[in-house]
């Protein structure tokens, strides 16, 4: 193709092809990463909340309750300390969180605070 400028239809569309297979593989990655990135980021956010909670049991032992709040969601967990044991647990078994379509659940077992995608 002497003096042609430019690229040909058949160029373009393997160009085309090989980006597509491309994101097709990449794609789904990077959103899996994108959910772990928010779990951990609950998870972090609700173990700093349980600290607090102790901190302000310890300097007054009348609050025992704490309602936690996160960005991007109008959920709340709301955490109890159990001043028996002087451990933090949920109110309720488990928490559910509503986030940019994800649902991230949290329980706490063997006082960790585990959350994970629903």
């Amino acid at each position: 193709m002497s003096g042609s400028k430019g690229f040909s239809l058949i160029e373009l569309l393997t160009a085309l092809a090989i980006v597509s297979i491309l994101a097709f593989f990449i794609l789904p990655s990077v959103l899996e990463y994108k959910v772990k990135a928010k779990v951990a980021n609950i998870t972090d956010l609700l173990t700093t909340c349980a600290s607090e909670l102790a901190i302000e049991y310890a300097d007054n032992s009348s609050v025992v309750s704490k309602v936690c709040r996160f960005p991007n969601t109008t959920d709340t967990c709301l955490l109890k300390l159990v001043p028996e044991t002087g451990k933090v647990i949920l109110k309720t078994e488990k928490c559910s969180l509503h986030i940019d379509n994800t649902i991230i659940e949290c329980t706490v077992e063997k006082e960790r605070i585990y959350c994970k995608n629903k």
